[in-house]
């Protein structure tokens, strides 16, 4: 009634105290009263009072622990240890300081109350995280400091950043530029996409920052045939690369072979060129990790796609996006649900005449109009067409 408040008991209906439970939940008494019979077990813990900013009151007290190195249990210096109060996320209102030669720290004086205590190297080659063991503040766990006592073994084991690079050559041991690179982590048994960088000039490529794992690089180039690391044809059957803590790997040269092409003329109804269509490959038989190769047709309508394996492929054109009208089709006049499909029998080959002439779709036009019949301007319109397909359903086919 006063506007105090009073210290209270919370009676926490679990089975017993966990091993390993934090050491911020101080079990008091284990009462068995009838009012328990429900719970049939349970557990008193004490609660700090918390007040605004995270402080718990009067007094001051400390955090300290040891930062190493996980693979090697050597102490990190100069590591950046920083409390974060309850209720603070950025550096204002934290309290920070550096590991010294033996990898161990101290932060005194602080508030009494929770904090989160997160540990970062200046450097960039080691993995940040936060206590224990997590990767930020979100999850991290809570500290509780009380008046005149030091929370001691809040440590934390680094792990240091890997990195993989290479270099990428055709047929003849020559740098190929410009060529894609790919890299997937295993993770939890599925190929993950991590990142993906060009090679340079000189072929070379590099990934920094990983931690240890198990990668597969995948290189896809507009001009030659597409691989992933151990000569495979797919992500699926990739070699895959492992790096421990702090690796610095290197792989040999991977070699790119010349690929078929595929080259036609996109005309509309009346025989005259249509640039600027789109037309892709794709493979009947789908290749995880790998792309499609595709251009746009050139001013005369033609097109060249490049770096085809031996293989059948769909050919198909797409040109709905430039609201010229067309109807999108496949090679020989299909329909983009039931493509037939293009045979290349080896790299050297070099398909030509794969053309398409356009057909003019039907057309919908219309005004739309606010309260008043006042007509609305920038309003979005979409086209949907029905599928018989898996039991019918409507699909966007035009916005």
């Amino acid at each position: 009634p006063d506007g105090s408040l009073q210290p209270s008991r919370l009676v926490l209906g679990i089975d017993e105290v966990p091993d390993g439970a934090p050491r911020h939940l101080r079990p008091i008494e284990r009462p068995q009263t009838d009012e328990d019979e429900l719970l049939q077990a349970s557990a008193t813990f004490e609660l700090p009072l918390l007040l605004a900013g995270g402080e718990g009151g009067a007094g001051t007290g400390g955090i300290a622990g040891r930062v190493t190195r996980e693979a090697w249990g050597n102490p990190l210096v100069g590591v950046t240890v920083t409390a974060y109060p309850q209720g603070v996320c950025g550096a204002d209102g934290s309290y920070s300081t550096l590991t010294d030669s033996n990898g161990d720290y101290s932060l005194s004086m602080l508030p009494t109350g929770r904090y989160k205590v997160c540990f970062a190297q200046d450097s960039d080659r080691f993995q940040p995280e936060c206590f224990d063991d997590v990767p930020s503040t979100y999850n991290a766990y809570d500290i509780r400091v009380l008046d005149n006592e030091t929370e001691t073994d809040i440590d934390a084991a680094l792990i240091r950043f890997a990195d993989l690079s290479g270099r990428v050559v055709d047929e003849n041991d020559q740098p190929l530029g410009s060529t894609n690179v790919i890299l997937y982590e295993n993770v939890n048994g599925y190929w993950s996409y991590t990142g993906q960088v060009f090679t340079s000039v000189d072929g070379t490529y590099e990934f920094g920052g990983l931690t240890p794992g198990s990668y597969a690089p995948c290189f896809l180039s507009p001009t030659h045939v597409d691989q992933c690391y151990g000569n495979a044809d797919s992500l699926d059957t990739a070699m895959p690369v492992n790096l421990a803590d702090g690796a610095s790997r290197s792989l040999s040269d991977v070699q790119l072979g010349p690929g078929a092409t595929i080259s036609g003329r996109v005309t509309d109804p009346v025989g005259d060129p249509v640039a600027n269509f789109y037309v892709s490959a794709r493979p009947s038989v789908y290749a995880s990790g790998l792309h499609q190769p595709y251009a746009y047709t050139d001013p005369m309508g033609d097109y060249t796609l490049q770096g085809f394996p031996a293989g059948s492929y769909e050919v198909c054109f797409y040109g709905s996006q430039l609201s010229q009208g067309y109807v999108d089709q496949c090679y020989d006049n299909k329909p983009t649900d039931a493509p037939d499909t293009v045979d290349i029998t080896s790299a050297d080959d070099q398909l030509g005449g794969i053309d398409a002439q356009l057909a003019m779709g039907a057309s919908f036009a219309g005004t739309v109009t606010g309260p008043g019949q006042s007509p609305l301007a920038g309003i979005a319109v979409s086209v949907a067409r029905w599928n018989e397909s898996f039991g019918g359903y409507w699909s966007t086919v035009y916005t």
